[in-house]
């Protein structure tokens, strides 16, 4: 009988480690969760903080129609502005032609 008592509480010792054992890797493994959740949550921040960045930078963008529109405006001017250009240079020259045939008659 003793030997039956001794097997007994060997098994018993067993038992308790292995519950031990089992009680400190549930705690690793949700110590390693805790990690594992606190680095995704600062990742999820750093990208939503990374999409109301550009969300902010796309509102200093020109939208294509408003530049379209302003180029086109642009262009129409910097025309009647070559137009008046030429006709001052044409002018000069002419100016200058009949300074110079009366000049030199």
């Amino acid at each position: 009988m003793p030997e039956t008592s001794q097997q007994i509480e060997h098994l018993r010792e067993l038992i308790v480690q292995r519950f031990d054992s089992m009680d400190r890797e549930t705690q690793l493994r949700a110590e390693a969760l805790d990690v594992a959740r606190r680095d995704m949550n600062r990742r999820l921040d750093q990208m939503n903080e990374f999409r109301e960045q550009l969300a902010r930078q796309e509102m200093t963008y020109l939208r294509k129609d408003e530049y379209d529109s302003a180029h086109s405006s642009m262009e129409k001017r910097i025309s009647s502005l070559e137009r008046l250009v030429y006709v001052g240079v044409g002018a000069a020259l002419i100016i200058n032609a009949l300074l110079v045939y009366f000049l030199r008659h």
